[in-house]
């Protein structure tokens, strides 16, 4: 638990749950991984993009919570 909060601390390595896939991701992740089930849209460099989008109701203190009564 106490590892888990010291990772926490830093922003970029805060979790983030997609609304659209519900796949787990830091705020690293998001800048090269890709949603399968996002819209797509086109940037100004004509690539295809379908980034994740963060849940904002998800609670990561209720997701450690249940993985520790795993």
């Amino acid at each position: 638990m106490k590892k888990l909060e010291f990772l926490f601390e830093e922003e970029h390595n805060m979790l983030h749950r997609c609304v659209n896939c519900g796949c787990l991701y830091t705020h690293n992740q998001r800048e090269w991984q890709q949603c399968p089930k996002s819209n797509n849209f086109i940037d100004f460099h004509g690539n295809v993009v379908s980034k994740h989008q963060s849940d904002k109701h998800w609670d990561i203190n209720k997701f450690v919570m249940f993985l520790r009564q795993k």
